[in-house]
């Protein structure tokens, strides 16, 4: 180019500009600043503007990085020489200089933020205006691989700050889409500086930033996954400061829109920032109330989990978790809530809150499942009228806990179940079970579980039929069938005297031919904790002849059944004679409530069965032999299996057989004891008059 088209620039200017000594460049430099004061002076704007098109056009789009340097100089020499006037040419000076931070060459680079430095410094507040162009090649500048350019970069922060300190008009929300990339960044550098200016403008109490507070939480719990301790005790530190202003402050907060946000990091597998997470999800559920309900589902499926945590690390995140549990079930017990009132966006999402309560029976954690199982059973007490629209949804999972190994989840399992067959389907019936849709599904969803494992029959069948009846037994005033009421309406007393009687003859009779029983375990059958010291109804042989006992009672009597449903009309239950193996289903099928004084017979016949099916016995039958059949069990299989006169000579029969000290067997034979085999014992003989004349009464 000739001299013409560097006017009004000299040839030696800008060879002086473009050399690649410093003091040439300088020289230069002091050379341009003398013109543009006598343009200034002369109010030569033309010429001014022409000036600054020749250096930040002209050699800004050489490839050349010392002519570059030189058009740095020679812009930095234009705005001191018009001082305060250069407000009027920010837009020409500083665009250029920002272009040359992306340039590939340090210098370059470093050059740039010394000329932004001298521009700004003379402009001070009036290029506020222009704060996002200074901002972002700021943050280019401060992330910079080179050591020399962040040092720059150093003191062009601290005198950008110093400015917004000083005039508090910075337009705010043209700046947080800004922070909110840089706080994104890979780099530590640059998220070092990002977060520098968030402490920076929360600092200023002329620019609130909590109204921007959701566009800036995510990409801040973020950063507390940063490798780097320095900047992640900043925004720690920073989350700490803001989380007190909301308190302080609650009106200037949107909580709906970054509850969410919360949720998704109080699942995240860092603790630092699952608890920051649900620590805010606490003061947010204390702070916004009833606001907090719609979103119930995704704070339950953040918090019951960290339940589970066992671990002294985690041990504040489970506390807090817990605590968050409790607030919500306070909002949701409130009487507003519970009679269907408020606004819609105050009203609770109770779809998506029973998905979520089902999820999270089918987790691993028995805290998870039984602080979901607490939910499910508080929503139906809470919301009775919205709730059996959801039954459908509940039931499946609900039952499938039955097989559950804790104790815990199976007795909530079987409180909800009662809880959901207690809910009417016609309102006058209001009370009785039958009149419940869920009742007899779920006898034969117990059924057929109970038929299908036998492992889960033999260590759970005793214990969930037997908390079943007592949650029964509680909610009809502590007993299974009410006081005094039989369930299909007419008086329990009666019937109890008409099929209890022959029932207890034959105990008393197993009492006196049997010899004494082991003492039980402390614990009970089943781990119930003894039967008798809980006082509740327990589990006893049924004789498959008096089948009035169990059709006298409508839930087992549904219970049978659904057995012969399952089974097929062809398939007879019962405890087998001469101590036999019995399947699942006949253990189902021959079972029935009794009071709590047969606890001690239920314990040794829940002992008996234990023994003739343990896994040590030799035969592939697991059979044992006569001999070794416990008293209980020969007791229970030797019970009448018909009524009237049939009931009568296999009664005589036994008796006689009793009397002759020895006891009858299957096929009549007598047994034969070995040669040189010492005699057994002959056992008392009983008293046969009292059991006949007994049993003529009940004839």
């Amino acid at each position: 180019m000739t001299e013409k088209d560097y006017a009004p620039l000299s040839s030696a200017c800008v060879r002086g500009l473009c050399d690649k000594l410093y003091e040439k460049r300088k020289f230069a430099g002091v050379e341009i600043e003398k013109m543009v004061k006598d343009f200034n002076d002369a109010n030569n704007s033309s010429q001014i503007k022409k000036l600054i098109r020749v250096l930040g056009q002209d050699l800004m789009s050489s490839t050349n990085p010392n002519v570059k340097n030189g058009a740095l100089m020679g812009l930095s020499s234009v705005a001191v020489g018009l001082g305060k006037g250069c407000v009027a040419h920010l837009s020409e000076l500083l665009h250029p200089m920002a272009a040359c931070v992306r340039e590939g060459e340090s210098r370059v680079r470093y050059l740039a933020a010394e000329a932004l430095f001298n521009v700004l410094k003379i402009a001070r507040g009036a290029a506020l205006p222009h704060f996002p162009l200074v901002f972002d090649a700021l943050a280019r500048l401060a992330a910079d691989p080179e050591p020399q350019v962040r040092q720059g970069a150093e003191l062009l922060d601290r005198l950008v700050k110093d400015i917004v300190t000083e005039s508090g008009e910075l337009e705010v929300s043209a700046l947080v889409p800004l922070l909110r990339e840089r706080l994104y960044a890979r780099g530590a550098c640059a998220r070092q500086f990002a977060a520098g200016w968030v402490a920076a403008l929360d600092a200023l109490p002329a620019l609130p930033l909590l109204p921007h507070l959701r566009d800036l939480l995510d990409p801040l719990l973020h950063m507390l996954d940063e490798p780097h301790p320095e900047i992640r005790r900043m925004c720690e530190v920073q989350l700490n400061e803001f989380l007190r202003s909301i308190k302080k402050d609650p009106s200037q907060v949107d909580f709906q829109a970054m509850i969410n946000i919360l949720i998704t990091h109080a699942q995240s597998p860092e603790e630092l920032v699952q608890l920051t997470a649900i620590s805010w999800i606490k003061e947010f559920v204390e702070l916004a109330g009833r606001g907090m309900l719609p979103y119930a589902s995704g704070v339950l499926c953040a918090a019951l989990p960290c339940l589970a945590y066992a671990d002294d690390a985690r041990r504040n995140i489970r506390e807090t978790a817990a605590t968050v549990n409790f607030l919500l079930t306070k909002l949701v017990a409130d009487p507003g809530e519970s009679e269907g009132e408020g606004e819609g966006e105050e009203r609770l999402q109770l779809e998506a809150l029973v998905r979520v309560l089902t999820q999270l029976l089918r987790h691993s954690s028995v805290h998870t499942k039984v602080a979901a199982l607490d939910w499910i059973l508080h929503l139906y007490n809470t919301l009775p009228a919205q709730m059996p629209s959801h039954t459908e949804a509940v039931f499946g999972a609900v039952v499938a806990s039955l097989t559950d190994p804790a104790d815990d989840v199976v007795r909530r399992a079987l409180a909800v179940l009662a809880e959901i067959c207690s809910c009417p389907a016609r309102p006058a019936r209001t009370g009785d079970l039958e009149s419940s849709p869920y009742y007899y599904k779920f006898l034969r969803a117990l059924l057929r579980l109970l038929a299908a494992d036998d492992g889960l029959l033999e260590d759970r069948g005793a214990f969930i039929i037997s908390v079943q009846a007592a949650v029964r037994a509680a909610e009809r005033g502590g007993h299974i069938q009410g006081a005094g009421q039989h369930p299909g309406g007419g008086d329990q007393s009666a019937v109890r005297r008409h099929h209890g009687g022959r029932a207890e003859h034959h105990a008393a009779h197993r009492r006196r031919a049997a010899p004494p029983a082991p003492a039980a375990a402390p614990h009970g059958p089943a781990g119930l904790g003894g039967a008798a010291a809980m006082s509740v109804p327990v589990l006893v042989p049924q004789p498959r002849g008096a089948a009035g006992a169990v059709s006298a009672h409508p839930p087992l009597r549904a219970l049978q059944r659904a057995h012969r449903h399952i089974r097929g009309p062809g398939h007879h239950g019962g405890l087998p004679h001469g101590g036999g193996q019995a399947g699942a289903a006949h253990r189902v099928s021959d079972i029935r409530l009794s009071a709590p004084g047969a606890a001690g017979r239920a314990a040794e016949l829940c002992a008996a069965r234990r023994t003739l099916r343990s896994p040590d016995a030799a035969a592939p039958e697991r059979r044992l032999p006569r001999a070794a059949t416990p008293p209980a069990l020969r007791a229970a299989a030797a019970l009448p299996r018909a009524h009237g006169e049939r009931h009568q000579h296999q009664q005589r029969d036994r008796l006689g057989a009793a009397a002759g000290g020895v006891p009858a067997r299957a096929g009549g034979a007598s047994p034969v004891p070995p040669a040189g085999a010492r005699s057994p014992r002959p056992r008392p003989r009983p008293r046969p008059h009292t059991a006949l004349a007994h049993d003529e009464r009940h004839k």
